[in-house]
């Protein structure tokens, strides 16, 4: 699974903020034993060109490296009598790191990413998930089926309740059993049916799985992809173009509010590109939206569209506005 490449820079940055004040307290602590101690500043000095000439004689296969390692040895005794005449331990002056493992490098020295920095990555990625959803309570335990009819539509066959509960099934198991091989999903149907709210369970269930989530609204993504086309700011343009390849290269984008955007001959080139993209890497997408098929033919163009409905599970979502239906029943709660 690939790693956010926004989240990973982040906490690369957080470590490097975190080796830079380690290396600040240990110069500090050796200001003040110089200052505490005479004669250390000479004894250091001393064990530098010791050491200096010891890896040269090793390199060179010098003949006096065993008088060398014996003169290192005396120096480093005499080095910590001094220092514990003036009450400090010579370990208090060694390099402060952090993480022993990696140094506070990040990676191992097999190049592995040390479990240090997934720390600090996957503290990033929740920050960010939740910035996202803007909301804590996206999860499926929380998603409330009572706001459908449970009355029988012979349109339907069933009531709204009946079908949205074979949504919201195929949802968390999507969820729950996400891999790089699950399909894309379209999730279709009229404002305020849940889709946003399904879409963002999707996103936190899989993302706290470990793989890397995006999630954004259609026009916030073609924002993005307009400032890279169009944008004179040399750094604007360069994040857009970051945004843009996180967009293509996480392991699930999901596409919020498809067709609220202003449509325009860039958006759909845009949204052609990002799909057909995603499609021939392997990568799933989940795009939401209220548009009908007609309007979606309307809209966007053919290859796109024939690529949603070829290469998209849709689950199409019934019942009345939630938002209205949760506003009646906190007047008549009140």
């Amino acid at each position: 699974m690939a790693l956010d490449g926004k989240c990973l820079a982040e906490a690369r940055a957080l470590l490097e903020q975190r080796r830079e004040a380690n290396a600040e307290e240990t110069a500090k602590r050796r200001r003040e034993a110089l200052r505490a101690c005479p004669g250390l500043a000479e004894l250091e000095r001393e064990r530098r060109s010791v050491s200096m000439r010891l890896v040269r004689a090793g390199i060179d296969g010098g003949a006096d490296f065993d008088a060398l390692e014996a003169q290192g040895r005396e120096l480093n005794a005499r080095r910590a009598r001094l220092l514990a005449a003036h009450g400090i331990s010579a370990e208090s002056l060694e390099d402060i790191y952090s993480c022993p493992v990696c140094r506070d490098r990040g990676y191992t020295e097999s190049g592995r990413l040390c479990s240090c920095l997934r720390e600090l990555y996957e503290g990033v990625r929740t920050r960010e998930m939740s910035r996202m959803l803007k909301t804590g309570d996206d999860s499926f335990d929380s998603f409330d089926l009572t706001f459908y009819s449970d009355e029988y539509s012979a349109a339907l066959g069933s009531s709204p309740r009946a079908q949205m509960q074979m949504v919201y099934d195929n949802c968390r198991v999507y969820a729950e059993k996400f891999s790089l091989s699950s399909p894309n999903l379209l999730l279709r149907g009229g404002t305020g049916l849940g889709k946003t709210r399904l879409s963002a369970c999707i996103a936190r269930t899989v993302s706290e799985k470990g793989f890397s989530v995006v999630y954004d609204t259609a026009g916030s993504v073609f924002d993005v992809y307009e400032t890279r086309r169009f944008s004179r700011d040399g750094d604007k343009a360069d994040e857009a173009e970051r945004g843009a390849a996180r967009f293509s290269e996480c392991d699930l984008f999901i596409l919020d509010d498809l067709g609220t955007e202003m449509t325009t001959s860039l958006t759909q080139s845009a949204l052609y590109t990002l799909v057909n993209t995603r499609l021939n890497a392997g990568r799933p997408t989940i795009i939401n939206t209220n548009l009908s098929p007609s309007e979606l033919a309307k809209r966007y163009m053919p290859q796109t569209v024939s690529r949603l409905e070829g290469e998209f599970v849709q689950l199409r979502f019934y019942g009345s506005d939630i938002r209205a239906i949760k506003l009646d029943r906190k007047y008549y709660d009140s």
